[in-house]
């Protein structure tokens, strides 16, 4: 089970997504707030955000972390669960139910093979019928590739010094 971890390496990496045919943009943080004792996930993104106190945890029980560690998939589980979170949020629940979307995932740096697959298979396992990991930009990506993905996900890059 994770510890509460939001140092430098634990930083929140903020995700971006934007659906074909609708103009609004779901943004959000890499945050999950999980009850320890259940192993259950309370919370994500900014809803998570709110367990955390200005001197430390809000909720001593609730344990929030950043399943991405230096942008890349730290915890599996938890970032697909995440990034599945988030996707259903963007499509909305009924219309995902009904066709699995095609998703495109900008990462604005260079992965190993194994960081390549991690994000690959986690997009997989949302429910994605193919995923396309690509560096270009997210803005670009919506304009040339939107014909053929539904999901455009982007993951902008915390900063680690």
């Amino acid at each position: 089970m994770p510890q509460n971890r939001l140092d430098g390496a634990f930083a929140p990496v903020t995700i971006r997504i934007g659906v074909k045919g609708k103009s609004k943009i779901v943004q959000e943080e890499s945050l999950i707030a999980v009850d320890p004792e259940k192993t259950t996930v309370l919370a994500f993104g900014q809803e998570a955000r709110k367990y955390i106190g200005t001197h430390g945890p809000a909720d001593p029980s609730v344990c929030v972390f950043c399943p991405l560690k230096r942008n890349v998939v730290a915890d599996f589980d938890f970032a697909a669960s995440m990034f599945s979170h988030f996707v259903h949020a963007a499509l909305g629940a009924p219309r995902f139910r009904l066709f699995k979307p095609s998703i495109a995932v900008c990462i604005p740096f260079e992965l190993t093979e194994v960081e390549y697959r991690a994000y690959y298979e986690a997009f997989l396992s949302v429910g994605a019928k193919k995923v396309l990991i690509t560096d270009l930009p997210f803005e670009q990506a919506r304009a040339s590739l939107q014909e053929n993905y539904q999901v455009i996900v982007e993951i902008c890059p915390t900063v680690v010094f």
